[in-house]
């Protein structure tokens, strides 16, 4: 009898997104700090820095548009040495498989689809194999 009992599929949970679980960064949206793109917060900071640096140089703003666009395509080839870059994803800033919404997926726990907070999707999708 027992082994009529299945599991729903990890990716029929709405928290569920490339094999990990959004549960607590959606419950508490950058609680986390370690999950955060590390590219994109090496970005927060080469352009808060840009910011202080073109305010003392007392640029003009399309000066420094210009000057940001060209340190920006720097930053960008930068971010293929991550090491959890993974290339692909045009949608992302980034350009990186891994990177959603301004989170890295390999730093959030891993989803097997068996926990308290599993709520099955809302949608058409097929459930048993969560064909999209």
């Amino acid at each position: 009898m027992a082994d009529n009992v299945r599991h729903f599929p990890a990716c029929a949970c709405r928290h569920y997104e490339l094999g990990h679980c959004l549960y607590e960064e959606r419950l508490n949206p950058g609680f986390r700090e370690r999950w955060r793109c590390k590219v994109l917060t090496e970005w927060e900071k080469a352009y808060d820095d840009f910011l202080l640096r073109a305010e003392a140089f007392h640029l003009k703003p399309e000066e420094a548009v210009e000057l940001w666009e060209a340190r920006l395509e720097r930053l960008m080839a930068q971010a293929r040495q991550c090491p959890d870059f993974s290339a692909g994803a045009e949608e992302s800033a980034t350009g990186c498989l891994n990177e959603l919404e301004g989170l890295c997926m390999k730093m959030l726990p891993e989803c097997d689809g068996r926990c308290r907070h599993y709520t099955i999707l809302k949608s058409d999708n097929n459930i048993n194999g969560c064909d999209d």
